[in-house]
């Protein structure tokens, strides 16, 4: 890179893709890789997915942000492929799915 530095460090990252001060980025980002409907805006919620037991695994995300649609984004950076990384994006999806639940909700 012409600067120097490198967009895949999980810092720079998370710099460029999660700041609420310039969600104009993410919002390019975003609507580059997704598909319909387009996306104009986002915000940015608590990455750390809280612990219910001492002995639960803490999840801790690149970004997580809802986008106008309502939909709920995980937006991680891998610079390597690993073996985990199929179980661990169902672990995050999972836990992010079961976070959006208020007292009393069901699933639909």
């Amino acid at each position: 890179m012409a600067i120097g530095i490198d967009p895949t460090v999980d810092f720079t990252f998370k710099m460029l893709l999660g700041s609420p001060e310039h969600p104009g980025l993410t919002i390019h980002f975003l609507n580059s890789t997704l598909e319909e409907p387009r996306i104009s805006e986002v915000e940015y919620l608590n990455r750390f997915q809280d612990r219910k037991y001492d002995d639960d695994k803490l999840s801790v995300l690149d970004i997580l942000a809802i986008e106008d649609h309502r939909r709920r984004l995980n937006i991680e950076m891998q610079s390597s492929p690993t073996k985990e990384l199929p179980q661990r994006l169902a672990f995050y999806n999972a836990r992010s799915y079961v976070n959006q639940l208020t007292p009393g909700a069901t699933l639909r």
